[in-house]
């Protein structure tokens, strides 16, 4: 037992008047997007309100992930280049974003996407 470790996420509880006012994207349903995997020479074409985990699932490719919305951070990933759509749950830092860093559970790709993995 000296070796176990555990964790449990659940849903942030956030509050009507906690929610921030976004200048928000709305994700297309009907639009593609391309995400290219770099170190494993993988890439397909997606939906953008598909997330760069699911991205990577199709392709046969595993992100480790976890409580898959944002928390944990096990998903952290780095985008190379392309535009996402994130919204996370305090799973990443700023600076970590700043260095081009994201969850690949709960960003969307807009357009071209090439993520080092």
């Amino acid at each position: 037992m000296e070796q176990y470790h555990e964790e449990n996420f659940e849903a942030p509880i956030i509050e009507e008047e906690d929610h921030p006012e976004h200048d928000d994207i709305i994700i297309d349903d009907d639009a593609k997007s391309s995400v290219s995997f770099t170190k494993s020479k993988k890439d397909t074409r997606v939906q953008e309100s598909d997330t760069i985990l699911s991205a990577a699932k199709k392709t046969g490719l595993h992100i480790p992930s976890a409580c898959q919305f944002g928390v944990c951070g096990t998903c952290k990933v780095k985008k190379v280049s392309g535009e996402v759509h994130m919204v996370h749950n305090g799973g990443i830092t700023q600076e970590q974003i700043d260095d081009g860093y994201v969850l690949a559970c709960c960003s969307n790709p807009l357009g071209d996407v090439v993520i080092d993995f």
